[in-house]
């Protein structure tokens, strides 16, 4: 899988302007690193709307970098759009998204595996 981090929102929040946002989270590998899925997708809606801003739509999704996410997604309303995916769903919804400021709420870091306590490890880090 694909492990990602989640970016502090203090660093989003700078990207960010006072313009409807929609929020694009991945129920896959950002859902398992605890970084996306609807869970993560809720959090970050709710810390954006206790920093006054206006989250118009939420959308945990399989897989973000799909290639047929356009026939399967309903196109986010906000002109702003934060994506906690890796980078290749980051990519996806920037291309689907043209016109729409596009914001990484993750940072990817690496191919990863289970060990045998059920921890991610880490086989490839991405630089």
């Amino acid at each position: 899988m694909i492990v990602t981090k989640k970016r502090p929102l203090a660093e989003i929040k700078e990207e960010l302007e006072k313009k409807p946002i929609s929020i694009v989270s991945c129920s896959v590998c950002a859902s398992i690193c605890k970084t996306g899925g609807l869970r993560g997708a809720i959090e970050i809606k709710t810390a954006l709307e206790e920093e006054g801003f206006s989250v118009l739509d939420d959308k945990s999704i399989v897989p973000v970098c799909s290639r047929d996410l356009k026939e399967r997604m309903q196109m986010p309303r906000g002109e702003q759009v934060v994506v906690l995916a890796c980078d290749a769903g980051m990519l996806n919804i920037e291309k689907l998204c043209a016109g729409k400021k596009v914001i990484s709420g993750n940072d990817t870091i690496g191919l990863g595996i289970f060990n045998k306590s059920g921890e991610i490890k880490i086989v490839r880090e991405f630089k």
